[in-house]
């Protein structure tokens, strides 16, 4: 079975990519330029919240669109917030 989450790429100096299911999603570079909400979140341990706040409205309808198994999700989670350098997503 391939991986479907793969590691995040630098983009430009403000911005990271993480790619699942050959789609690309673009974070801010940095936990500190992501919204507040997403702390928030995290704080709440809830953290399919915390990535819709990161994500926005639009990717994170791209990315349900993609109907991610739990699996994925918690894994996408886990990538998301590994490329902004925090572990908290887990």
């Amino acid at each position: 079975m391939t991986e479907p989450v793969t590691a995040a790429e630098a983009v430009e100096d403000y911005s990271v990519t993480v790619t699942f299911k050959n789609e690309t999603f673009t974070l801010p570079s940095e936990m500190d330029d992501a919204d507040a909400d997403v702390l928030i979140y995290i704080e709440e341990e809830r953290p399919s919240l915390a990535l819709r706040a990161l994500l926005g409205d639009e990717q994170f309808a791209k990315y349900r669109a993609l109907k991610p198994k739990v699996k994925d999700h918690g894994d996408f989670i886990e990538k998301c917030f590994e490329a902004l350098g925090s572990d908290t997503g887990k």
